[in-house]
């Protein structure tokens, strides 16, 4: 199976997370090359790949972040810590 040479807009905004105007502000920045034929709007693999190359890493959370994020998301679906006191919400 041979790879794709290019991809439509909306596939684009799909693989990468991001809205259709937030892709035309980084065509506008130069980040991203648009190219047209006839009227279809594609964006080339190569440009794609080059993109992913410039951005940073992400930094891991650091470990008391993570727990604080983790006991966020069980105050939420009201899971209850390893005692049996159900979770009270931060800032109450």
């Amino acid at each position: 199976m041979t790879e794709r040479l290019a991809y439509r807009v909306p596939e684009v905004c799909a693989m990468l997370g991001i809205s259709r105007a937030t892709l035309y502000r980084r065509v506008k920045t130069g980040e991203i090359a648009i190219h047209k034929l006839g009227s279809i709007s594609f964006v080339k693999r190569e440009g794609l790949e080059a993109l992913l190359e410039t951005l940073p890493s992400a930094e891991p959370m650091s470990l008391p972040i993570l727990r604080r994020e983790i006991g966020r998301d069980r105050q939420k679906q009201g899971e209850t810590t390893g005692n049996t006191r159900p979770l009270k919400p931060l800032g109450k």
